[in-house]
Parts: C-alpha cells; sequence; structure tokens
C-alpha cells in the first residue's frame, strides 16, 4: 500500500474498517500537489485539522479534479467540525470524479449525515431565538424580533411557523423582511400564485422589490418566461428589476430562446452596464449553441470590452462568468482558460471552470468543479462554526443582541443548506 493511501485508511477508519481505495488509478501529480499531499497527511496524522486543510486544499488547488485530494480535503473539513456542508461538498466533488471508489457507498452514507447535522444544528439555534425572544422584557418593542424568528423559520421552509410569528400589520414599524422570504419560500415550494400574492402585498417597497425579483426568477427558472417578465416589470426598484431582467435573459438563452432572450435586453436600464454585459454575452453563448458564431462573436466582442466598464467587483467578476460561459460555447478553450486564470480564487473562478468542462464533455469535471464552488461560497460565510460555541457565546450576551445573532446564524446556515439541497 503506497504510504498516501495508508494515511488515507487510517483517516477514513472513522467510515470502513477495510482500507480505501480513493480511484482506481491515480494521474501522475505534479510535484507541488504532492508535496502539498504529504504534509497534508502528516497534519492529519497529528490531528492538526486546520493545517491539514490548508495543505489539501494547496492540493486541490494545483490539481482541481484529483480524487485523493478531493477526499481528504472532505475527511479534514469533517474531522475539524462546525463546517459539515463545506465537507459534504468536498464529499460530492469526490465522488463526481471517483464515483465507482469502493468507499462511494460509505461516503454518501456520510454526506447525508452531514445534512442532517446541518438541520437539526438550525433547528437548535431556532429554539434558542424562540426562548431569547420570550425572556425579553415586558418593556422592550418584540416587533423587530418577531420578524427575526418569522425570517428564520421562512427559510427553513417552516412557513406555518413563519406566518405564525410574522409581526402584525400595520405595527410599529412596516420594515419588515419575513413577508419577503415567505413569498421566495412559497415560489421555491411551487405555489407561485401565492407567492406573487403575497409579495405583492407588502408594504415596504425594498423588500416589496426583492420578494417579486425571487419569484420572477423562479417563474424563469421553470421557463414560465412570460409569467416572469410581467412580474419583474411589477418592480419598482430600477436596479432589482434590471438584475431580474438579466436573469430572465440568461435563462431563456440557455433554454434555446435566444430571440426572447434578445428581447429582455430592451427592459434592462442601460447604464446598468453589469447587467446588460451579462444578458449581452448569455445571447451570444445562446447564438453559439445554435450554430450562429458569427453573430455570437459580434456581441461577444461588445460585452468583452464593456467588462472594464463594470465598477463593481463583484458584478465584473458575475460577468466574466458569463464571458467566460460564451467563449467555451464558441469553442475558444485557450482564451476561457485564459480568461478564468486571471479571476481571483473563489466560487466563480469554480464556477468559470464548471463552464469549460461542460463545454468540453467532461461531466465528471463539470460535477468535481459545482461543487467546488459551493464549497468555495459556504467557506466564505462568516456564520459558521461548531453549534456548542455559537449556543454559548448566545448566552452570554443580553437577550436581544443573542436574538440578532443567532437569527443571522440561522438564515445564513438555512440558505446554504437549502442551495446545498437544490443543486443535488
Amino acid at each position: 500500500m503506497k504510504p498516501a493511501h495508508f494515511i488515507l485508511a487510517v483517516i477514513l477508519a472513522v467510515f470502513c474498517a477495510a482500507p480505501p481505495r480513493a480511484a482506481a488509478e491515480t494521474p501522475q501529480r505534479p510535484q507541488q500537489v504532492e508535496d502539498a499531499l504529504a504534509r497534508g497527511f502528516a497534519m492529519a496524522q497529528r490531528k492538526q485539522w486546520g493545517l491539514a486543510i490548508k495543505y489539501f486544499k494547496a492540493a486541490q488547488q494545483g490539481a482541481p479534479t484529483d480524487p485523493v485530494a478531493l477526499l481528504n480535503l472532505a475527511l479534514a473539513y469533517d474531522k475539524a467540525g462546525g463546517r459539515e456542508l463545506i465537507a459534504a461538498a468536498w464529499f460530492k466533488a469526490f465522488l463526481a470524479v471517483a464515483p465507482n471508489a469502493n468507499n462511494a457507498a460509505a461516503v454518501h452514507k456520510r454526506i447525508l449525515e452531514l445534512d442532517t447535522q446541518s438541520e437539526i444544528q438550525i433547528q437548535k439555534i431556532l429554539e434558542t431565538i424562540t426562548g431569547a425572544v420570550a425572556q425579553l422584557p415586558a418593556n422592550v418593542n418584540k416587533i423587530p424580533f418577531q420578524d427575526i424568528v418569522s425570517q428564520a423559520n421562512a427559510l427553513t421552509g417552516n412557513l406555518s411557523v413563519a406566518r405564525q410569528t410574522m409581526p402584525p400589520a400595520g405595527g410599529a414599524s412596516e420594515k419588515f423582511w419575513a413577508p419577503a422570504y415567505i413569498a421566495s419560500a412559497q415560489a421555491k415550494g411551487g405555489n407561485m400564485v401565492q407567492a406573487k400574492q403575497t409579495a405583492q402585498q407588502i408594504k415596504w417597497k425594498r423588500a416589496q422589490a426583492w420578494a417579486l425579483a425571487e419569484v420572477a426568477v423562479i417563474q424563469a427558472i421553470h421557463k414560465d418566461f412570460i409569467g416572469a417578465s410581467v412580474t419583474a416589470s411589477e418592480i419598482k426598484s430600477n436596479l432589482e428589476r434590471s438584475w431580474v431582467f438579466s436573469r430572465i435573459a440568461a435563462l431563456r438563452a440557455r433554454a434555446g430562446d435566444v430571440i426572447g432572450a434578445q428581447a429582455m435586453l430592451a427592459q434592462i436600464d442601460e447604464h446598468r452596464i453589469a447587467h446588460r454585459t451579462i444578458a449581452e454575452a448569455a445571447v451570444a453563448e445562446g447564438l453559439a449553441r445554435s450554430g450562429d458564431s458569427e453573430n455570437a462573436a459580434k456581441i461577444m466582442a461588445g460585452a468583452q470590452g464593456a467588462l472594464g466598464k463594470i465598477k463593481d467587483f463583484t458584478d465584473r467578476l458575475t460577468a466574466t462568468v458569463q464571458i467566460v460561459r460564451t467563449q467555451a460555447a464558441l469553442k475558444n478553450f485557450e482564451l476561457a482558460a485564459a480568461t478564468t486564470a486571471a479571476m481571483p480564487a473563489g466560487h466563480q473562478k469554480y464556477t468559470a471552470l464548471r463552464a469549460i468542462a461542460e463545454a468540453k464533455g467532461d461531466i465528471g469535471g463539470s460535477e468535481a468543479y459545482r461543487w467546488a464552488a459551493f464549497a468555495a461560497r459556504a467557506e466564505a460565510n462568516s456564520h459558521l462554526g461548531k453549534i456548542d460555541v455559537l449556543l454559548n457565546a448566545a448566552k452570554g450576551q443580553a437577550p436581544a443582541d443573542s436574538i440578532i445573532a443567532l437569527g443571522k446564524a440561522a438564515g445564513s446556515r438555512a440558505r446554504l443548506l437549502e442551495a446545498f439541497r437544490r443543486q443535488d
């Protein structure tokens, strides 16, 4: 047994008694990847999980679809604790490139356990929040805290509880987010009519715009492009409306409705350069996939020229991902790879790499990058951590402060869990 596989077997003893193999064959690795793996194994033997993560992550970045790097990175996150969905995502990435590994069943079982643990932890946070609200002094206005409890329950899919805990209409403040989250949950559950009604009844314009945007995008995901466009046209926020029409344009183009996608361009404010660039590049992608490479290249030239004019860093990265998608659709893989290489590390870069792998027909690689993107997004979440530490910290705070902190943690974790399950 090779040393790497010996260490792998030791770490995996929690999963199965027999020493597993990461994959039937392991490709030749660059020396820096071998060195990073060796350091990771050494740290894992010493149960220095933070350092093991550091080195296994370096190995994975040097060889993004290497099954040994992916599996050991997942294991290190799992053993470190407090980041269950990150570990589960890396396990998913491993299974994408090594579906026939002899430990695949054990890994899949562990993914389900981590998913369940995450949901149980969210429920514990919700129970703690509810208890903290009950402890608020009688002279404290409970309406803002009721909104937090309702938000958290809506994000976890507990719509009946979310409605029960929602602040009463006409209260001291109408600036509530809970109805918007309820509308979003209704739409995700397939009840578009009720979701839209809930959104339309929201009095705070900012929350209403967000809720209508959520409903419109979900309608478009379900290919109800006409309904999505009607909902989007009701959004009073110019910024939110332009973003939604950009998303609808991209989804229509990917569904093969290039003409419909082009029609969406007229609905996007010309001053929203990022939104227009994304939509134009998506139209070019649709044209490229339909075989009209000439017109696709023309539109792409304009989109690429506008990329440098986007001031917001995150918006520019999002637009860059779409540019890469189109470059890959045009089979210009060298340019797509160069564009991606210039992107900073993070979930957008993995998403771009996924687009390239997808265009090349590399299904396993595409799936691995998809889960790597999720893991990178989750890694940036400041509300993850060991549940006991979080709850103990809340006990040392005033009830009002603990409600706010725990509400953010519950909502953030719930969004991640919902996104994780949605990608299944």
